[in-house]
């Protein structure tokens, strides 16, 4: 029997993803997930999938960036899946090595055409050599090229964390499901929460095992909030050689510098230029006295709960621009500044909008502890940290709140002169 091809979607959207997921299992493909594009690039190089379908205006990085550097070692098939229809973005993600390249929304029978047509395409797809799939033993050492495996025997973590992966699979193949037209969210939460817990219980009992620190990076670190402070106890269990490890160094730097911006404390200093030049910081004339409203934000990131937070943020901004009490700031991850004034001025991001172009890795988004986009913060009129990533009608409850208890004490402040 033909093993089954193996796809991994990289999408930022949780909707877009369930719904392809569902679609693929439903035609018999083996499918792999991820949400941000750290965590896809890890897995194109532990699973090897024949196959990559790929989001653009991810969470963490620019789409395009993965098809840079998986070009650099692998011929995989990639299909880009973008909202993206400018012809530039369109010839610029084909000449960085993708396949296709289809724009959302789009057709499911066009996607499994263009799937199949990039399959057949692909040399790595050549199943006329039995030895490609048929797994390689030598002594204790056991490649499966079909699982995309490598097995140890004998080694007693990776017998228990090939044991810790068998306990996460879902016994009943997806594909057997094909005729539900809704995919039970309730259990994919459910799911979620055990392999958590099921990582972390692996961790605590295997202080010193190298699968420790991908199950930590993994269930712990790569969630959409990290929560540091189980990540700090995590890391303390953790003894041996792995404490020397560049990896936990570099984590205990960025839970240190997490800490130091969790809710409650006071807001680390910035000072970032506008789309003039001028610098502008906390305490800037425009923020005097005026809680702040802060959102991180990219002209590369299109994902629709960008769009979605836009679309908060401009009514927020319409209703509380002549306010005394609320302030609004926007902080851009770019690189480019073209592509930041155009996305500010298409977007209608009309409240004071700055940006370093340095990126993820600008020195801000490593003090506010920002790892993916869109994110904001609610600053306090003294600086305290009051609120991280609120959303919706909490973030609007939230601030109508914040302006009425100000409006009330300044009455207050007045009578009792």
């Amino acid at each position: 029997m033909q093993p089954k091809v193996n796809i991994l979607f990289i999408e930022g959207e949780q909707n877009i993803l369930t719904f392809v997921t569902k679609l693929l299992y439903g035609h018999n493909y083996k499918v792999t997930t991820a949400i941000t594009g750290t965590e896809g690039l890890q897995l194109i190089n532990s699973i090897c999938p024949d196959l990559i379908l790929l989001d653009l205006g991810l969470p963490d990085m620019d789409g395009q960036t993965i098809i840079r550097q998986v070009r650099e070692w692998s011929d995989c098939p990639i299909i880009v899946i973008s909202a993206r229809t400018n012809e530039h973005e369109k010839v610029k993600a084909l000449d960085l090595g993708a396949d296709d390249y289809i724009t959302k929304p789009f057709g499911s029978a066009e996607l499994l055409a263009r799937i199949r047509t990039s399959l057949r395409h692909s040399t790595r797809m050549n199943t006329s050599s039995d030895q490609l799939f048929h797994p390689y033993k030598c002594g204790e050492l056991i490649l499966d090229f079909e699982k995309r495996t490598l097995t140890i025997s004998g080694n007693i973590y990776n017998e228990e964390f090939t044991d810790f992966q068998k306990a996460l699979e879902d016994p009943a193949d997806p594909s057997e499901k094909a005729g539900e037209e809704t995919v039970d969210k309730r259990t994919t939460v459910e799911k979620a929460n055990t392999a958590e817990e099921m990582a972390e219980e692996f961790i605590l009992q295997h202080h010193s095992s190298y699968v420790s620190l991908y199950l930590l990076d993994k269930y712990f670190v790569q969630k959409e909030t990290p929560d540091f402070s189980k990540i700090k106890k995590l890391v303390e269990v953790m003894t041996g050689v792995l404490q020397d490890k560049p990896y936990i160094e570099r984590l205990n730097e960025t839970i240190t510098q997490a800490e130091k911006s969790e809710i409650g404390k006071y807001a680390p200093f910035f000072s970032l230029p506008n789309a003039k030049g001028e610098k502008i910081t906390r305490s800037s004339d425009a923020f005097k006295q005026k809680s702040l409203l802060i959102n991180f934000w990219a002209s590369w990131n299109d994902s629709i709960s960008q769009k979605q937070s836009n679309s908060e943020l401009r009514e927020i901004y319409k209703k509380y621009k002549k306010n005394k009490y609320i302030g609004m700031l926007g902080i851009s991850l770019d690189v480019d500044k073209q592509q930041w004034k155009d996305a500010i001025k298409r977007d209608t991001l009309d409240w004071e909008q700055v940006c370093d172009f340095g990126g993820l890795n600008s020195e801000v988004a490593k003090q506010y502890s920002i790892y993916k986009i869109p994110a904001n913060i609610l600053l306090s009129s003294d600086g305290k940290i009051l609120a991280k990533n609120l959303r919706g009608e909490e973030l609007k409850k939230k601030i109508e709140n914040i302006v009425e208890e100000a409006t009330e004490k300044e009455k207050k402040n007045k009578q009792k002169k």
